[in-house]
């Protein structure tokens, strides 16, 4: 497995990642269903660079973002 940076390419599914992560949360999970707007991933960290996801040599990856 090796690290790659994000692409735009990525970005459906560290949105995906991001509402999971975010409502495995069973107290805030409430309060982020009556604001689907809080569950949005700006695309500003891949732009910026500051996103990185896991490659396969199978050209797999799984989005997992890091500050």
């Amino acid at each position: 497995m090796f690290i790659r940076d994000a692409e735009i390419t990525d970005m459906d599914d560290l949105q995906g990642l991001f509402q999971r992560a975010s409502l495995s949360n069973e107290n805030d999970r409430g309060l982020l269903l009556e604001h689907p707007e809080w569950l949005v991933l700006s695309k500003e960290g891949v732009l910026e660079g500051r996103m990185r996801v896991p490659w396969t040599t199978m050209a797999q990856s799984l989005a997992l973002p890091h500050t």
